[in-house]
């Protein structure tokens, strides 16, 4: 068909600049007014909080995880508990809890352990320890034992707890360590921020009948009733997808704070590669995710609608970078430059007003822990990260064993 390479270029480009520009008007909305309904069910007195941090062979980090934790909690009396792993590898005749009574010994913050016998993952221990610690808390914080809350945190789940939200969530800057990584690592840092953000944040902040707010494994923060309700699946390869996907069947909301977490990115492209393909691997499978809901609940109109957008934003992730290469290569095979040119520019427009405006909304949140130079270093590597990004979910097919992602 002749001109089929102007005409897929166009379809394409118009869709990258159109959903460039929305995610940044979006950003600019967040940026000039943040405010969220306020909840309908305050509590009379302050709430009991109780973190949980799941933890496999982290002797190396839990130290000052806990350090940042406990001194930003202290001030609202919140428990701490570190639940370890039978199955853990001694390092330097050390596990993870002798690291933890340390830290008790040396600070005298209240932290203690619990430690799950079974030979399963970050579900199963949370599970446990659910059911095996006293029900004398009203909401329970999961942390990650790489987690590090930034001041103000914990005023801010104190807030959103006094109101009364069933479910509290603080996103993510995958910041912590983005000065120690490479030019491409940066760009994938902005990658996975700006998921955290558009889809997270601001998906969370402004809902409409195109976004599927979802929670992450940490910086989560559920009421006992939640939790009552529902328990975390070891059913898949990520709790966290599955978990997203209950609430919003269930018509539970998500309120976001305004304090981001800062976490660590992958240090490397193939680290990137087997967190990604671990992502995929749930993301995609939601007919697998919709069996294990169905099992105690039934299908909603919102589970559905969630459901066709989940698989639609899995299928352009692995799919989109192809399409790329299509509209910039094929009119270049066939002599047409000048549209291989503007199929380039209206990619890099879209790169420009997509994480621009990430990085516009990380330093209007709290700084987002990340400087200036590392910030203009990331937004350069992008379009290359953005355009790799899909070496993750293509490589899940090729795999059948579980891999935790190598640690920063």
């Amino acid at each position: 068909m002749p001109y089929i390479d102007v005409m897929l270029c166009f379809i394409v480009g118009v869709i990258e600049i159109a959903l460039g520009l929305r995610s940044f008007t979006r950003t600019i909305c967040s940026v000039l007014h943040r405010s969220v309904a306020v909840s309908f069910n305050p509590l009379e007195r302050e709430p009991k909080l109780l973190i949980l941090i799941p933890c496999l062979d982290e002797q190396a980090r839990i130290y000052s995880t806990l350090n940042s934790v406990c001194g930003e909690f202290a001030s609202i009396g919140a428990k701490v508990v570190v639940v370890t792993c039978q199955r853990e590898k001694p390092v330097n005749g050390l596990n993870t809890a002798d690291i933890v009574f340390r830290f008790a010994d040396d600070t005298g913050h209240n932290v203690s352990v619990c430690e799950y016998p079974g030979d399963g993952y970050m579900a199963d221990q949370l599970n446990y320890a659910l059911a095996y610690l006293d029900r004398n808390w009203d909401y329970c914080l999961i942390y990650n034992a790489d987690s590090k809350p930034a001041p103000g945190t914990a005023l801010a789940f104190q807030q959103a707890m006094l109101a009364g939200f069933p479910v509290i969530q603080q996103y993510s800057a995958m910041t912590a360590n983005i000065g120690h990584l490479s030019g491409l690592m940066k760009g994938f840092s902005l990658y996975q921020t700006n998921f955290e953000l558009k889809v997270g944040y601001l998906g969370s902040l402004f809902p409409s009948l195109l976004t599927t707010p979802y929670v992450v494994g940490h910086g989560l923060v559920m009421s006992s009733k939640v939790l009552d309700k529902l328990e975390f699946t070891n059913e898949h390869w990520c709790e966290d997808i599955c978990l997203s996907f209950s609430l919003f069947n269930q018509g539970i909301d998500i309120h976001p704070i305004s304090v981001l977490e800062r976490c660590e990115c992958p240090p490397s492209f193939q680290a990137q590669i087997v967190q990604h393909s671990t992502w995929f691997k749930t993301a995609f499978d939601v007919i697998g995710i919709a069996r294990t809901e169905l099992k105690g609940h039934s299908l909603s109109l919102r589970g559905f609608r969630y459901l066709f957008i989940r698989f639609i934003r899995s299928l352009m992730w692995l799919i989109s970078p192809l399409l790329i290469v299509l509209t910039f290569g094929l009119p270049a095979f066939v002599g047409r430059f000048e549209i291989s040119f503007l199929s380039l520019v209206s990619y890099l427009l879209m790169c420009a007003l997509e994480y621009g405006s990430t990085i516009l909304l990380l330093f209007s949140l709290d700084g987002g822990g990340i400087s200036h130079s590392d910030a203009v270093t990331a937004f350069a590597w992008i379009p290359l990260a953005r355009f790799l990004s899909c070496v993750g979910p293509w490589r899940s097919f090729t795999v059948k064993e579980k891999r935790r992602t190598p640690q920063a």
